[in-house]
């Protein structure tokens, strides 16, 4: 019994599209057409254009960062397939704050305790500021009272999310 060998004479990309959404951190793994359907080696090599945007772990597509980069598919006798992929972030939607009010006394310190929603954001920093500067002071996510007072602490994402914290300080 001989096997003869059929070579692939186009192969293409299974996705709908032209284009593929991914979000960073996420994976996929593109699934490659063979013409004709009874091609005898249907082996791939993926690649792609910006390695920084997207990379390949084997036959799986990483996202990476934020960007667009085309991947290429190439079968044994050099046939490729391309397949742009866009790359987003995950925005924060939200600022969950342990309690939306503190109380201090003069001289004290308090971390802040807070969670940036969803807990998959791709940026989850934030800024905080207190409306008046004379009554905490603000080390990284650590407030102190410096004046008896009240004053709001505005928490904000990269995204512009926002969260208050009423402080007293007595």
């Amino acid at each position: 019994l001989t096997v003869k060998e059929v070579a692939a004479t186009s192969i293409a990309f299974e996705a709908s599209a032209d284009t593929h959404t991914l979000f960073v951190g996420q994976s996929y793994t593109p699934a490659v057409v063979f013409t004709p359907d009874n091609t005898t080696n249907k082996e791939v090599v993926f690649s792609s254009s910006d390695e920084s945007v997207v990379f390949f772990d084997g036959a799986i597509c990483l996202a990476n960062k934020e960007g667009t980069a085309t991947i290429t598919a190439t079968s044994a006798n050099g046939k490729t397939a391309k397949l742009a992929i866009v790359v987003e972030q995950i925005l924060p939607t939200a600022i969950q704050v342990a309690t939306p009010s503190i109380t201090r006394f003069l001289g004290d310190s308090h971390d802040l305790s807070y969670e940036v929603l969803p807990a998959d954001a791709t940026n989850n920093s934030i800024s905080v500021q207190a409306r008046d500067e004379e009554v905490v002071a603000i080390n990284e996510n650590t407030i102190t009272g410096l004046a008896l007072g009240e004053t709001t602490l505005l928490l904000t994402t990269h995204n512009g999310i926002t969260a208050e914290v009423l402080v007293s300080v007595v």
